[in-house]
Parts: structure tokens; C-alpha cells; sequence
């Protein structure tokens, strides 16, 4: 089994509808080909995480290499793991949207995304989204991703 990690330049503004399409059609493949993994977009920046089977991210990542809805894709770490970190997610995601339901707003980067998730970590909210919110953090920290997107 493999991580795979890049980040990605959209060539455009994603409108939600698009993302929810995008999320769907992730599922239903990362589902299908034993993929787990999480989506995070702002500001026309893409960071991902797949993992799975080698030949499944693989394949995976060269469909998405071609997707002509981004440009500038940087893998930034590729490497064999011995565990999944989204181990029920076919594609996790969090977007600013939600978290301006906190009362977080003005989010500029990745990297404010991951010191607005600290924020928002403890607060009241439903269990499946505190999971949700302190799984990525913990990845974003762990990784030390949200500086590079």
C-alpha cells in the first residue's frame, strides 16, 4: 500500500456544485478500486491524499494528472505505508464553507485552513464532523502539508 500527497492549481474558480460533483465521482471510484483518502479546496488550490493499492493510486493519480480543470500538480510525498489514515473515508473533505458555519471566515491558504481547523477543533459541533476536523489537522500537522499549497 501507498500515500500519495499533491497539491494542484485549479484553472478556475470551483463553484460548490462542482466540488460536491468531484467529491461524488471520487467516492464512487475510491470505493470501487479500494482508495481512501481526503480532499481539501481553497482559493483555487487543490491538496489531496489517495491511498491504496499502488497500481489503483497510480492509475488514480495519472486520471487526475490529466484532468484539465488543474494545472502545476506537485506530488509531494509518494511512499509505501504500512496503515490508512482515512481508513472509512472514500474522500474526506473540508472546505472553508464549513467552517464559516464556526465563525471562521477570510481564509487565504492551506495554511490558514489548518490554523482555522486548530480552532474550530474543540468547539460544539456534531461527532462525525469533530472527527472529521481533528483527523485532518492531525494529518496536515503530521505531514507538515499546509505550508506548501
Amino acid at each position: 500500500m501507498i500515500r500519495l500527497i499533491y497539491c494542484s492549481t485549479a484553472i478556475r474558480d470551483v463553484t460548490d456544485q462542482e466540488l460536491v460533483d468531484i467529491l461524488r465521482t471520487a467516492r464512487r471510484n475510491n470505493i470501487r478500486n479500494g482508495i481512501t483518502g481526503m480532499l481539501m479546496y481553497h482559493e483555487r488550490a487543490f491538496l489531496q491524499v489517495l491511498e491504496g493499492a499502488e497500481e489503483d493510486v497510480t492509475a488514480c493519480y495519472d486520471r487526475i494528472y490529466r484532468d484539465p480543470r488543474h494545472r502545476g500538480l506537485i506530488t509531494l510525498d509518494k511512499a509505501p505505508a504500512s496503515s490508512r489514515t482515512f481508513t472509512d473515508w472514500s474522500m474526506g473533505h473540508v472546505d472553508p464553507s464549513a467552517l464559516r458555519r464556526f465563525g471562521v471566515s477570510n481564509i487565504r491558504s492551506m495554511a490558514e485552513i489548518a490554523a482555522r481547523l486548530q480552532d474550530v477543533e474543540h468547539m460544539e459541533m456534531g461527532a462525525g464532523r469533530q472527527r472529521t476536523v481533528a483527523r485532518m489537522l492531525a494529518f496536515l500537522r503530521r505531514h507538515n502539508l499546509a505550508e506548501h499549497c
